[in-house]
C-alpha cells in the first residue's frame, strides 16, 4: 500500500515536527525521471509485449547518466544492511532548471532474517543487477567506518567494506575506495550542513535532490527523522532504530547513509567562513 501510495499517486509523506532534514517536496523531490525514449522504442520493439516493460533496471531511469560512475553508501546493522546510490547530474529534475546537482537516484536493502544468501553478497547482486546494463562500470565506494570493522565471532575474515567490494570487483566493476577524514564528525555539524543545502540559498553549498519513486525509504527516513537539543548542540534522535513498531527500512539508517555521502563530499565547506556569509544558527 505504501508502494502504491508513493509511485501511483505520488503522495508525500508528511515529516515529524521538528524534522532534522528540512526537505521541501517541491524543490528536493521529483517523480518523473523514466526515460520515455527508451519506453518508447522497447515498446515498439518489443510490439508492446507488456512483460518487457517491468522498470527494474537503470535503462528506465532518465536521472542515471550512463557516461558517470555510481556513488554508493553501505550501512552495516544487525537489522538492515543498505546501499543509498546517488549521481551528479547537470539537470535539477525537480525544477527544470540546467544546473549542477547532487542526486539520490536509488537504494537497496536487505534484512539478514529475510535472505537466504550472505547480506552483503545479496546487496552487492541487487545492485549489480539493476545496473548491468550501466556502461561504466565504476563505482564510487563511501566507507562505512562500522564496515571496516572484522565481522564478529569471525577469525581472519575480511571487513564488510571490503567484502563487499570485493564482490563488486567479481562483478566487473572497478571501486574507488572514499571516506572523511579524521572522526565522525558530530551530529551538530551535520545538521548545519544539510540545513545550508536544503535552504539553496548559498551558492558555496551543493543543490541536492532525490528521485521519489527509487528512494522512497530514504524520504520517509530523513522525513520521520526528528532533531533534538543536547547541551545546547543540535543532535539526531535515533530511537527509532531501537523500535519494534518501525520497520527498519523506515528508521534513520538511510539517513545516516546520506549524511555520509553528503559530509564525505562538502562537509570542509561548512567550515569555509566567507567573511560575513557564515552565521552559526543558535538554539
Amino acid at each position: 500500500m505504501l508502494t502504491f501510495m508513493i509511485e501511483i499517486l505520488n503522495w508525500i509523506i508528511d515529516k515529524v515536527e521538528d524534522c532534522y532534514y528540512h526537505i521541501d517536496s517541491q524543490k528536493h523531490v521529483y517523480y518523473d525521471a523514466y526515460d520515455d525514449d527508451f519506453i518508447r522504442t522497447l515498446a515498439n520493439d518489443s510490439e508492446y509485449d507488456i512483460s518487457t516493460m517491468n522498470p527494474a533496471n537503470c535503462q528506465f531511469d532518465l536521472d542515471c547518466d550512463p557516461s558517470r560512475p555510481l556513488e554508493v553508501v553501505p550501512d552495516w546493522g544487525s537489522n538492515i544492511n543498505l546501499f543509498s546510490v546517488g549521481q551528479e547530474r547537470n539537470y535539477n529534475f525537480a525544477t527544470k532548471i540546467v544546473e549542477s546537482c547532487d542526486c539520490f537516484i536509488n537504494e537497496f536493502f536487505n534484512k539478514p532474517q529475510e535472505i537466504n544468501k550472505v547480506m552483503i553478497t545479496d546487496l552487492v547482486d541487487q545492485f549489480c543487477d539493476y545496473y548491468k546494463n550501466h556502461p561504466t562500470k565504476q563505482v564510487i565506494y563511501f566507507r562505512d567506518k562500522y564496515g571496516d570493522h572484522r565481522q564478529p565471532n569471525v577469525k581472519n575474515s575480511l571487513s564488510y567494506n571490503n567484502q563487499a567490494i570485493a564482490q563488486f570487483k567479481s562483478k566487473g566493476w572497478a571501486v574507488i575506495p572514499k571516506s572523511h577524514a579524521g572522526m565522525e564528525p558530530p551530529q551538530h555539524d551535520k545538521y548545519l550542513l544539510w540545513m545550508n543545502i536544503l535552504k539553496a540559498e548559498d551558492p558555496r553549498f551543493p543543490k541536492v535532490i532525490f528521485n521519489g519513486k527509487n528512494c522512497k525509504y530514504t524520504l520517509i527516513s530523513m522525513n520521520n527523522t526528528k532533531v533534538i537539543e543536547r547541551n545546547g548542540k543540535f543532535d539526531k534522535d535515533k530511537n527509532s532504530e531501537r523500535s519494534k513498531k518501525i520497520l527498519p527500512e523506515e528508521a534513520t539508517h538511510f539517513s545516516d547513509a546520506a549524511d555520509k555521502r553528503i559530509w564525505t563530499k562538502y562537509g570542509k565547506t561548512l567550515y569555509t567562513r566567507s567573511s560575513g556569509t557564515y552565521v552559526e544558527p543558535r538554539l
